[in-house]
């Protein structure tokens, strides 16, 4: 069978050095990323044409209609595309059918940067309630200007707190766009919740930049029932050697099944699907027994 465009060019990068190095770099890196999200946004020549400022504007998603914010020339770009190219959140099949059956979900999106991944459950799953939280105040104003834009404030709440495993105030670094975190040196004071205050949800998204060990090392998780909880896991306060390890033991330890599991080829960070069976979960289950078997 012919190979098509894609895998050529695909085989061209690899067997070229020149080319990968091209490919690779800063530049290009920002050609492609603009160009891939120009597929999926609305207006595309006003995106485009965007990208050569640094300004905020929002956008349509080409296929639902709904609005996003993007901050050209930043992160939200690459960011954008993992999610809505890329579909890094799309349920792995023993999850979604486990899901399929509970009607509309709770959802907490711990790390809601500026509610990217919000749109994207909105317009993937049957939501009853969603609650973002976002402490970094430049993010946490897209993220209510996205909530505001698609008409979902009586379903998707913004809430400004950090997240850890207490309640409390922390300091927290400010001005680095998605990549902010929990640090005693950040420039910002702020306020922090107990995850385990929190109702179990359906749906729990935990991004938050290294503070998710405290609460994969918290013994209460292994009684907070969130069915369902995708992780992504970062090197940054790793308590231990090998945060890849630490990640999956601390959730098989708490009682989860791990679904997928897509550590990034750098080992510095990766994401991770992982479940509670229910009673009569068999998929889940037989993905246990796969699970143990390559331990």
């Amino acid at each position: 069978m012919p190979m098509t465009a894609s895998e050529l060019t695909r085989l061209a990068v690899e067997r070229s050095p020149t080319i990968r190095t091209i490919v690779k770099s800063r530049r290009m890196q920002q050609v492609i990323q603009t160009e891939r999200a120009a597929r999926r946004l609305k207006p595309r020549i006003r995106f485009l044409a965007g990208q050569l400022g640094s300004r905020t504007a929002q956008y349509q998603l080409r296929d639902s209609g709904r609005p996003v914010h993007i901050r050209h020339h930043s992160r939200d770009v690459s960011i954008f595309n993992e999610i809505f190219s890329h579909r890094i959140y799309e349920l792995p099949g023993p999850i979604q059918r486990e899901l399929d059956a509970l009607g509309p979900l709770y959802v907490l999106d711990v790390g809601g940067n500026i509610g990217l991944f919000g749109v994207y459950a909105l317009g993937r799953w049957p939501i009853a309630a969603m609650r973002s939280f976002e402490p970094e105040p430049a993010n946490a104003a897209l993220l209510r200007a996205t909530i505001d834009a698609n008409h979902a404030s009586t379903t998707w709440q913004l809430d400004p707190r950090a997240v850890s495993n207490t309640n409390t105030q922390a300091r927290f670094t400010q001005g680095l766009y998605a990549d902010g975190y929990l640090t005693a040196d950040g420039e910002l004071e702020v306020h922090v919740a107990d995850l385990f205050d929190q109702p179990a949800p359906d749906i729990l998204k935990i991004d938050i930049e290294g503070a998710e060990w405290a609460l994969l090392t918290d013994p209460r998780l292994h009684s907070y029932n969130a069915r369902v909880i995708v992780l992504e896991w970062h090197a940054r306060g790793c308590p231990a050697d090998g945060p890849h390890t630490l990640a999956r033991s601390s959730l098989k330890a708490a009682g989860y099944i791990l679904v997928a599991d897509r550590p990034a080829p750098t080992g510095r960070n990766g994401l991770i699907w992982a479940a509670r069976p229910t009673p009569g979960s068999t998929r889940l289950e037989d993905q246990r027994a796969r699970e143990d078997s390559n331990l």
